[in-house]
């Protein structure tokens, strides 16, 4: 419990700090590149990859790095092994929706259409926008989770 808190409070912090920030400057700007990775880097609950199981398909869902874009130069990925031997197409950043994605454009959530059942898991690397990379995690989709969308870290 006291880790969830921990996460809690430090991802309220970090988002008020960018929130501050952007009001005081008078309106959007990128945030320093270092949190970006402190964002991306924090484990969580879900992580970077949501899966999806419908009747015609099983969807991969990239949403949670989708805000990070502008900190983000390339997502690799892989299904089932640890190649991450595939790239994932995310949207330019246009400094807009740095910590955020609206409603309002659904061409940027990224995600893998897949045949239904393909994926029992999916290991990601970030490649950030100073060619530095994250730690690669792998993601398993969630049982008994029906049409809804889950997916939780592997045990690494």
């Amino acid at each position: 419990m006291r880790k969830l808190v921990k996460l809690a409070l430090t991802w309220a912090g970090t988002v008020l700090f960018f929130a501050g920030s952007v009001l005081a400057n008078g309106g959007p700007h990128l945030p320093p590149l270092d949190l970006y990775k402190r964002f991306i880097e924090t484990p969580s609950i879900t992580g970077w990859v949501i899966f999806q199981d419908l009747p015609e398909r099983q969807v991969l869902h990239f949403t949670p790095l989708v805000g990070w874009t502008c900190g983000i130069s390339e997502v690799r990925y892989s299904v089932n092994s640890d190649a991450l031997d595939q790239r994932l197409q995310m949207p330019e950043c246009d400094g807009s929706y740095t910590l955020h994605i609206p409603r309002n454009r659904p061409e940027i959530l990224a995600s893998v259409d897949l045949a239904p059942g393909t994926a029992q898991s999916v290991t990601v690397q970030v490649v950030f926008a100073d060619d530095s990379v994250s730690d690669i995690r792998s993601f398993e989709p969630c049982e008994n989770a029906g049409r809804g969308i889950c997916g939780h870290p592997l045990m690494q």
